[in-house]
This record gives C-alpha cells, sequence and structure tokens, in this order.
C-alpha cells in the first residue's frame, strides 16, 4: 500500500469511510495492509472504543492519527465560510530523521483535514527515510 493510494482516495470521500481508516491505521501504526492477524485485532479492539480508529470521520481519532505521527504536534484550526476545516500541523519528529514537519491542509471535515496532515506529513518521512537510504 503506497501513500499515494490513500491520498488519491482523500480527494474523493466526504467524511467516514471504512477501508480508508485501515489504511491510514496501517501505514501509522507499522502495521500491513490489507490488516491481518494482530494488526486486525489491533484495530478492531481501538473500534470497540468509541470510534477510535474512525480517522476519517471523528476528530477525536483523527487527532490520535496525528499524535501517533508525531507526538507532540501542534493544531492551528479555521473554519472557512464555505463550512471547509483548515488545519496547519507542525511537530518535530524524533524517531525520523530528527525533522521538523509543518503541513497545511483543508477537508469537508475536521477529521478528515486533521487525517489529511497526519498523512503528508507520513509521506514526507517516507521520503526523508528513501533520501537518507539512498544517501547512506
Amino acid at each position: 500500500m503506497e501513500i499515494s493510494e490513500i491520498e488519491e482516495r482523500f480527494s474523493r470521500i466526504p467524511g467516514s469511510e471504512g477501508e480508508l481508516n485501515e489504511m491510514l491505521f496501517a501505514k501509522a501504526f507499522g502495521w500491513s495492509y490489507p490488516l491481518t492477524g494482530a494488526g486486525y485485532h489491533h484495530f478492531h479492539d481501538l473500534s470497540r472504543d468509541h470510534g477510535k480508529t474512525d480517522f476519517t470521520g471523528n476528530a477525536h481519532a483523527a487527532f490520535t492519527l496525528a499524535r501517533q505521527v508525531i507526538e507532540k504536534a501542534k493544531f492551528e484550526i479555521a473554519i472557512a465560510e464555505s463550512g471547509r476545516a483548515e488545519v496547519r500541523m507542525s511537530g518535530y519528529s524524533e524517531t525520523w530523521q530528527r525533522c521538523f514537519y509543518d503541513v497545511a491542509r483543508t477537508g469537508p471535515t475536521l477529521a478528515l483535514a486533521v487525517s489529511s496532515c497526519a498523512l503528508e506529513v507520513m509521506k514526507r518521512m517516507s521520503q526523508n527515510a528513501e533520501t537518507v537510504r539512498m544517501a547512506g
């Protein structure tokens, strides 16, 4: 599963979407997709806890996902006149080449905008890891 595959799906959904939630979960928590075995049970155990894996439809879950990516992420949030959420996410990653990330995304809902920011940071982390691997 490539990040570009997840990105492309973000542009087409208006709200909560189960399969996309599983893809985001797998990418952020280090499981393979499609989820099987322990990854499947981890996802569904969290799902039973009040929608904690609904990253595309539940703002609280989306912030949990973002903090999985950058533990001490900071957010700036605004709602445009059109009703779209505008989110800026920034933070320093200790685990991925000690980089600072600052991304901004919009979405039809707060959950989608926050999850989109988290996905962009994961994409940049992946690119940074590839650059380090090629230089090393």
